[in-house]
């Protein structure tokens, strides 16, 4: 039997949604954004949360391997914390809620701040909830491991009795496969192209500039794919991420089939603002 994967994207209005369904049936979701709106049949947006929860029910699954989040804008996260089985609290527990195998965030998600008024805001839940994972040391990768994050996690580690080095496993540099799926076992790799360190470390976190940027490489019958999974990555920092790839050596990774150019391509993604 041929080997089919499938790249779903979701009619969300000005947002993301992404779905890869492998064909040994894993399911990576690239962001979430469900419009309120989107529960009329007199708008043109997909009913996310429906449409998310009957796909996983007909194929018998009660969570996504994996969820990842490109960045923290509202226009990537809309409504997930109402849909996510979210582990650092009980009261984001409960029937139909959605668990998440494996939780995929950008260093800028865990380090964003907030005010006292943000509290309630998705993308401070959102961070509480990668925070909780990575002390937990289990479901979660976080992409780039900047000194700002170590000076936050260390800490914690040391007061819990554990070495400083205990999560190193679960911090994935740019530039490097992201552990846990190969092309010999699931006909797919996930290269990572950004975030940089310096995503972080230079001061004011951009969430666009420090967001996920992936080269995903399908396998399927003897024959070989490359989809770029953007983000909401500028123009800028797409040039410095060609720049890095060739330099290193691995051109290959900047091939793509299928390209997810982000939703504002018309006038950042492209070239510089007019």
């Amino acid at each position: 039997m041929a080997t089919k994967h499938q790249v779903i994207f979701y009619p969300v209005g000005n947002g993301d949604t992404t779905q890869i369904i492998l064909d040994n049936g894993k399911r990576v979701l690239f962001d979430f954004r469900h419009k309120q709106c989107a529960e009329e049949e007199s708008t043109p947006e997909i009913d996310l949360k429906a449409a998310l929860k009957k796909d996983l029910a007909d194929a018998g699954k009660e969570s996504f391997d994996v969820v990842a989040f490109t960045h923290a804008d509202n226009d990537h996260i809309e409504g997930s914390t109402d849909f996510f089985w979210l582990e650092h609290a009980k009261v984001y527990h409960g029937d139909g809620r959605i668990k998440i195998d494996q939780l995929w965030v950008p260093a800028a998600m865990l380090l964003e701040e907030a005010t006292q008024e943000q509290q309630s805001e998705e993308f401070v839940l959102l961070r509480q909830e990668a925070r909780h994972r990575l002390l937990e040391g289990k479901g979660i990768l976080v992409f780039s491991q900047p000194e700002a994050l170590m000076e936050w996690l260390e800490p914690k580690l040391e007061a819990r009795g554990e070495a400083l080095t205990a999560r190193d496993h679960l911090f994935v540099d740019a530039g490097t496969v992201v552990p846990g799926f190969t092309l010999q076992e699931d006909n797919v790799e996930f290269f990572c192209h950004s975030p940089f360190v310096e995503h972080c470390d230079d001061g004011d976190i951009i969430r666009n500039s420090a967001a996920l940027v992936f080269n995903v490489r399908l396998q399927a019958d003897g024959r070989t794919y490359d989809y770029l999974e953007v983000g909401d990555a500028d123009y800028c920092d797409l040039e410095r991420i060609v720049g890095i790839t060739k330099y290193h050596g691995n051109e290959d990774r900047l091939a793509w089939d299928l390209f997810n150019i982000p939703h504002h391509c018309s006038y950042k993604a492209l070239g510089a603002e007019k």
